[in-house]
């Protein structure tokens, strides 16, 4: 008899290969053009990272993980995501400590115990980010953005970003109450499992497909009703952010994700060719999951791609970018250059020209060591004076000398010295 691969477990031959190598390749582009590092950890972890950092009532938890007993009884789990593992490895290696502020990328197989599906097998694959150390809602919106870009490149069409907040720990409990109140009289409409998660975990009925428990949900109140003050203005931020940058997205209020260690901004990407199944990528800010892995707050945001799902919508197709090998940092001083600088950013990037911007509230001087570190040829220096008469200065990193630009111009004066 011969032996077969186990169910949901898929051989990728090389005929579809290609197709793979593009959908990576053009995400490592896009991903090193905004700053993000490639990490790469164990496919194997201790089941403890997962139900810390997931919750334990989630259906990745209590269903999904493939889990086990090793010879000295430990108690192992594959990864059936990435975010926990690339925080562990941060937190491990003591990089809070070593240099703060962290962009990383991954690519990998995730797995999970579920029924195989359209374009999510027991064994698939995600392309990820994960940015740690700051709370930036600016940071949440270049996230987005990175990932627009990358489907702006594959050419893929007919996509919608959909927009929540989930709040926080000081304002999510309050909500909870009240969404436990309004749906104590639907119970018995409930699914088993929605059934079950009204005394376990109520948010979790949020996040439910059937299509009895949506009807209910739709009558349910929304969290973003019940924000507190800092969840609010957060929320307010990002969407300007977006606005900035020029990304369109619908709000939906009862989205929420499957995972329990999402903090303020959530998101998700879906695709209406692929039908029932049909979310492409999601993401958000995961501000708490670091002290629920045992170490201090760490503010956080990622998002993942699932490649199967995103293959399956698009045709292959054959494309080489070339990867900037210079780069140019935005160093503002003043919320109104902030917001001209991350215009300006977007801008750059969509050139080809890899940028980077502040996320930390810094200094000029601090932003211009850090322009330093990253060895940027050049730094825009954007100030309010400068702002009012639209122009900026142009600092050349090598020899120290600066002239002022208008604004106009600095695109592709920045294109044209780089490209020298």
């Amino acid at each position: 008899m011969v032996i077969k691969a186990i169910r949901g477990m898929n051989d990728i031959l090389p005929g579809e290969i290609a197709r793979w190598r593009d959908l990576e390749q053009t995400s490592r582009e896009v991903f090193e053009l905004y700053g993000y590092s490639e990490i790469r950890t164990p496919v194997l972890e201790e089941a403890a990272l997962f139900i810390r950092g997931i919750g334990k009532t989630t259906d990745i938890v209590s269903k999904q993980m493939y889990s086990f007993s090793d010879s000295k009884g430990r108690k192992l789990t594959l990864r059936p995501e990435e975010t926990a593992p690339v925080l562990r490895a941060y937190l491990e290696h003591n990089l809070d400590k070593k240099q703060g502020f962290s962009k990383f990328y991954y690519i990998g197989p995730m797995f999970r115990s579920e029924r195989p599906q359209s374009g999510r097998s027991r064994q698939f694959h995600q392309i990820g980010l994960e940015a740690i150390g700051s709370s930036s809602p600016y940071l949440d919106c270049e996230i987005i953005s990175a990932l627009i870009e990358v489907f702006k490149r594959l050419k893929l069409e007919g996509y919608i970003l959909k927009l929540s907040s989930v709040g926080c720990g000081k304002c999510r409990p309050g909500f909870e109450k009240v969404l436990k109140n309004s749906l104590s009289g639907d119970v018995n409409l409930l699914c088993p499992d929605c059934q079950r998660r009204f005394g376990t975990n109520i948010f979790r009925i949020l996040d439910c497909k059937n299509s009895n428990c949506r009807a209910v949900i739709r009558k349910a109140p929304v969290i973003l009703d019940y924000l507190c003050k800092d969840c609010a203005e957060h929320f307010e931020k990002v969407k300007q952010g977006l606005k900035l940058l020029q990304i369109n997205y619908k709000f939906d209020s009862h989205l929420v994700r499957g995972l329990d260690y999402y903090t303020k901004t959530t998101f998700e990407i879906e695709q209406s060719l692929l039908g029932s199944q049909n979310a492409i990528a999601a993401g958000g800010r995961y501000d708490d999951l670091s002290q629920e892995l045992g170490g201090p707050q760490i503010r956080a945001c990622g998002m993942s791609i699932g490649m199967e799902r995103v293959l399956l919508a698009l045709k292959g197709r054959d494309r080489k970018s070339p990867l900037p090998k210079k780069s140019v940092y935005l160093a503002t001083v003043g919320q109104k250059a902030y917001d001209e600088g991350y215009r300006m950013l977007q801008k750059l990037r969509s050139r080809g020209v890899k940028t980077e911007i502040d996320y930390q509230a810094r200094s000029l001087k601090a932003q211009l060591r850090s322009a330093g570190k990253l060895d940027c040829g050049y730094v825009v220096i954007i100030g309010e004076d400068e702002l009012s008469r639209n122009k900026v200065i142009l600092r050349d990193m090598k020899n120290g000398k600066q002239s002022e630009v208008k604004i106009t111009q600095i695109i592709n004066k920045v294109k044209e010295l780089l490209n020298d």
